[in-house]
């Protein structure tokens, strides 16, 4: 048995067939052995870095990484008819301290670009304020083809 250090606050016993051995050459020629936890190999292979923080993995969601950093993101579809719309985005958590940057791109609402050639020729922009702690407000503009949504997907990071 031995211990392992989930982070700063809290650990858990682990057992002995929880470790795995692993010979190694030391660079003086003689060999060491290093003990591999594969609990932590494990939940590595699954989360992908080890002490990740609360997640919600959907289309409108967040990580916050064991740095403190949250990373959000999201979709929002606008409508079809208008020239311009409304396009302001809450965060799916609000950020204890600030959000540093927050970014968005749009596009026609489609999954085969090259299906019409109006499509490519859709020409549309968005426009955002400065982001504030649960979201921030914009406004998307299309300047033709006013019968295809359009789709504006974003990333918001903070603390």
């Amino acid at each position: 048995m031995g211990i392992k250090i989930n982070d700063l606050t809290t650990a858990s016993v682990i057992k002995a067939s929880d470790v795995l051995p692993i010979s190694q050459d030391d660079g003086a020629g003689g060999r060491s052995t290093l003990k591999v936890n594969m609990q932590q190999v494990a939940a590595y292979a699954v989360t992908g870095v080890s002490g990740m923080g609360a997640s919600l993995l959907t289309t409108d969601g967040y990580t916050t990484l064991p740095n403190g950093i949250i990373i959000q993101w999201g979709q929002f579809t606008t409508g079809t008819g208008s020239d311009s719309q409304n396009v302001d985005i809450t965060f799916p958590k609000a950020f204890p301290n600030a959000c540093f940057s927050f970014v968005a791109s749009i596009g026609v609402l489609i999954t085969d670009y090259d299906k019409l050639a109006q499509y490519r020729k859709n020409k549309q922009s968005i426009s955002y304020g400065i982001p504030n702690k649960t979201g921030v407000e914009g406004q998307a503009f299309f300047d033709n083809e006013l019968s295809d949504g359009r789709v504006i997907q974003w990333h918001a990071y903070g603390n």
